[in-house]
């Protein structure tokens, strides 16, 4: 639990970190806080050298006092996204801001004999990485597919990946000298739309991360289309009580099915070679979608992931459903958006996900059990 100075610590870093650029003035009248308040709270964060002060000349003046910027020190370090796939691994580093600094992807290995092996394979390659490049390592998320608790780090089911058993990640990951989270891949596609940009964070979206699946020796399911939602209600993730919000399966879907949809057996393998089967399924997504939409007021769909190549074709449906599932003669208004980043957008968002907790306040009053701690708490556990 934080306390009150450690919560309105980190309410100035990440009023810096959104708002680069900035000032004493004016970050003393976004919080409400004194000006002496926010030098004090100030002071620690410029001298551990993740905010830098620089005086500057204001345009079209001669002489006088120059005025001081404040930043978030991009050098201070890295951060790495990784996702752990049914069929490969993908490793995202950004810097403080998100942006991306370094890509990689490879087939995941059949010599490794357990997902334990497989994901300290993956975070051994990006730390080899950064070693390579000199950079400093602040900390990485893991984005999975699954039933995850990122509070405690706890894998409770994953279909796709064939866990049936809890998976405490957090204890298993104490070797390594920085700390890693694990969330939902899904919910680290939501984090991307958080990252500081001169448009405002958009409040209250879904993220739909779709992706065609082959069969592998990791996953127990067959080749077809997976669906995962992370819901986004206030900036926040909602999680739900057993952190299973955002487990997709359709209303249609009949109970002899073994897929998320309303699809028979021999139809699940052959969704991306029938345009007509594509289609029914697209339809039958949008039909879901249409309901959550509506029913939240949500602004914005975002899609993540390979079904993206199919925007062309789907984007209208969806505009289609999300009308006709309304109860009133205006039009909905709800953007629709799609990413480019495909195999790398869940890596992208997982460094996201930890730039989001790096940067945020925890909520002090709340009595919540977290393995590890938020904003500028996280900072000085990462440099003790």
């Amino acid at each position: 639990m934080q306390t009150q100075y450690s919560y309105n610590a980190s309410r100035v870093l990440q009023t810096v970190w959104q708002h680069d650029s900035t000032s004493r003035t004016l970050i003393s009248k976004e919080l409400g806080l004194n000006k002496s308040t926010i030098t004090k709270l100030l002071t620690p964060m410029i001298e551990n050298n993740i905010i830098v002060a620089v005086e500057k000349q204001a345009s079209g003046q001669q002489g006088g006092r120059k005025a001081e910027v404040l930043s978030i020190n991009e050098k201070f370090g890295v951060v790495i996204g990784i996702e752990i796939h049914t069929s490969f691994s993908a490793i995202c580093i950004t810097d403080l801001k998100g942006n991306i600094l370094v890509t990689n992807k490879f087939q995941n290995n059949d010599s490794l004999e357990s997902f334990q092996e497989l994901i300290e394979f993956v975070i051994d390659s990006s730390v080899s990485i950064c070693k390579r490049r000199q950079y400093n390592i602040i900390g990485a998320t893991l984005g999975v597919s699954g039933v995850i608790n990122p509070y405690e780090g706890i894998i409770y089911r994953s279909n796709p990946l064939g866990i049936d058993t809890p998976v405490k990640i957090y204890q298993k990951l104490d070797k390594y000298p920085f700390p890693i989270l694990v969330e939902n891949d899904a919910n680290c596609c939501c984090y991307t739309q958080q990252i500081p940009s001169e448009n405002n964070r958009t409040r209250n979206f879904i993220c739909i991360l779709g992706e065609f699946r082959k069969a592998t020796r990791l996953s127990k399911n067959e080749s077809g289309i997976a669906i995962g939602i992370g819901i986004m209600i206030k900036e926040s993730i909602l999680h739900g009580e057993d952190f299973s919000a955002g487990e997709f399966q359709s209303l249609y879907k009949s109970e002899e099915n073994p897929s998320q949809f309303d699809l028979k057996p021999e139809e699940i393998q052959n969704i991306q070679d029938d345009e007509v089967l594509l289609k029914k399924v697209l339809r039958e997504l949008s039909r879901n979608i249409s309901l959550l939409v509506n029913t939240l007021n949500i602004s914005l769909v975002y899609f993540e992931g390979n079904i993206t190549d199919y925007q062309f074709m789907l984007k209208p449906i969806l505009r289609d459903e999300i009308q006709r599932n309304w109860n009133y003669d205006n039009q909905v208004d709800c953007q629709i958006q799609f990413s480019e980043k495909r195999d790398f957008a869940v890596a992208h968002g997982a460094a996201c996900c930890f730039l989001e907790k790096l940067f945020s306040p925890s909520k002090f009053w709340e009595d919540r059990k977290e393995y590890y701690p938020s904003g500028i708490d996280l900072f000085n556990f990462i440099n003790n």
